[in-house]
């Protein structure tokens, strides 16, 4: 019983450190605005191409921010454009399940901007994955500037819903979290909740005995 609630307090505690100042993670800095040219235009961002990218994370971490350099949305019918940002395995040199996913939007505008999801708590083991930047039903189409100043490397897009390498593309990506020594087990989290509230079932009756 003791180990059960040394585990209690230490989720609990781990819960109560991470805050949001959380640490950049993954950053490839900005890509460049540039005037498209042949060879040289952003990376489109539609229903039939996906773009990913595969990061490492050193050691366990929490993601709390996962954000996307994006643009090309200038002359989408509609004022905000909706995507969807997912964490998925790896598979060979490909992305795999997906792990987690949030949306987003991005406003109409010609050139990129930073734009994800925030205020996650997504927890990931220390390993390889990629982050996947996807158009689903009812996301509008938009693109990804290029040549990122430090980019991941690899990298991997959809061609009718297969995914491929395209080590070119050198998109924007930016991952915010939290890092850990160790990712808390299922079962932390269970006894954490059985732990609250048995502390709000004592302290409600300790209110009850005060007021009699």
């Amino acid at each position: 019983m003791l180990n059960s609630w040394r585990k209690v307090m230490w989720t609990i505690g781990l819960l109560v450190t991470l805050n949001s100042n959380a640490a950049i993670l993954v950053d490839t800095g900005t890509p460049p605005n540039v005037v498209p040219t042949p060879g040289n235009g952003p990376a489109s961002l539609d229903a039939s191409q996906w773009l990913a990218a595969k990061f490492t994370l050193a050691e366990s971490a929490i993601l709390t921010d996962l954000e996307g350099y994006i643009g090309g949305t200038f002359y989408s019918p509609v004022d905000e454009s909706g995507f969807h940002i997912a964490i998925r395995s790896v598979k060979g040199s490909l992305p795999g399940d997906e792990l987690y996913s949030g949306s987003s939007v991005v406003p109409r505008t010609l050139f990129g901007g930073w734009y994800g999801v925030h205020g996650v708590s997504w927890i990931l083991a220390a390993g390889d994955y990629f982050i996947s930047f996807e158009i689903r039903p009812g996301d509008a189409s938009a693109s990804m500037p290029r040549h990122a100043p430090s980019p991941l490397g690899v990298e991997a897009f959809t061609n009718r819903g297969t995914w491929l390498n395209d080590n070119r593309t050198d998109i924007g990506v930016r991952i915010y979290g939290d890092s850990v020594s160790a990712v808390p087990e299922p079962e932390s989290y269970a006894m954490l909740m059985a732990g609250l509230g048995l502390l709000a079932v004592t302290a409600r009756r300790r209110k009850i005995t005060s007021t009699n």
